[in-house]
């Protein structure tokens, strides 16, 4: 299973302290999880300034396709860190690829790529949405092998709305 998942599963759960009179052990706290985009490969030198060590975030590094020796370029940047790349396009060959040169997981947004790239579980699989998505094809999304789902389309809206709000809830009562 993808270590991002795992992150991702434990940021939501709350540790609650025992209860009663016996001995008490300190509760290790669910670390917070930073995500970061990465918008472009061109800047891999950058990375150093942005991934502060391992263990501190998850990053995203957006790309059309995937290259070695562009992830290579990335692998070493973040040491122990854990990444994955948000594909324009994507393969099951490129996430071959992508598996080799240590990412752990992949985002995508289009729903014409090959649906063999669900099949499997060590990397793990993104699935990025619009919030104008129609019913159906919102419903339908909790059938697919994915691990998340990625809400777009709010970036703009600052502050949230009531009605932004409301979209995200049906979103996610939905899913």
């Amino acid at each position: 299973m993808s270590k991002f998942i795992e992150r991702l599963q434990k940021a939501g759960v709350s540790v609650v302290a025992p209860l009663g009179f016996g001995a008490t052990r300190s509760q290790e706290k669910n670390p917070a999880l930073a995500l970061v985009h990465l918008s472009e490969l061109k800047q891999i030198g950058d990375l150093n300034s942005y991934a502060p060590g391992p263990g501190n975030g998850s990053y995203i590094v957006s790309a059309n396709k995937v290259v070695k020796s562009q992830l290579s370029s990335v692998k070493k940047a973040m040491k122990e860190g854990v990444w994955g790349v948000w594909l324009e396009t994507a393969t099951q060959a490129s996430l071959e690829v992508l598996k080799k040169e240590g990412g752990d997981f992949f985002l995508f947004s289009r729903l014409d790529i090959p649906a063999e790239i669900l099949s499997g579980d060590q990397l793990g699989k993104v699935m990025v949405i619009e919030i104008g998505q129609s019913e159906d094809t919102v419903r339908s999304i909790e059938d697919l092998p994915i691990d998340a789902v990625l809400l777009v389309g709010l970036e703009k809206s600052s502050p949230m709305t009531v009605g932004d709000t409301l979209k995200v809830g049906f979103v996610r009562d939905q899913i």
